[in-house]
């Protein structure tokens, strides 16, 4: 869903009013789905104490999730709408889009067809010496 929100943010022929929404509703879909992810792999920390959510937060902040989360929540509450800047947003999407394609699809004919000029360019490798 965030992938179409940001490719119709992004297109120049889509009303200015659907194309500002788009671009704000892109950019919250991707800060809920990096703190969902956040939550889903570190949980909340073991206690509320300052050393537990200091410790909890180093592990936390090196992720490539958390750092999407502040480079969404710093677009949307800014008042500019700057099209590139959903192109990282458009980046991560389609990463996560072929993440769940592989994981749940690995055996489809679909998916191992996507999958053939990878061993149709080792094949010429193979055959055509360097």
């Amino acid at each position: 869903m965030v992938f179409i929100m940001a490719v119709l943010a992004i297109f120049p022929l889509v009303p200015k009013s659907l194309s500002n929404r788009a671009y704000r509703l892109s950019f919250m879909g991707t800060a809920c789905s990096s703190v969902y992810y956040l939550y889903a792999l570190y949980g909340r920390p073991k206690a509320w104490t300052l050393q537990a959510v200091q410790v909890y937060f180093q592990s936390v902040i090196t992720t490539k999730d958390f750092n999407y989360f502040i480079y969404c929540l710093t677009f949307v509450t800014s008042h500019l709408c700057l099209k590139f800047t959903l192109i990282p947003i458009l980046c991560r999407s389609l990463e996560r889009i072929a993440k769940f394609l592989r994981h749940n699809f690995s055996r489809s004919t679909l998916y191992r067809y996507l999958q053939m000029p990878d061993s149709m360019s080792s094949t010429l490798e193979r055959l055509i010496p360097s």
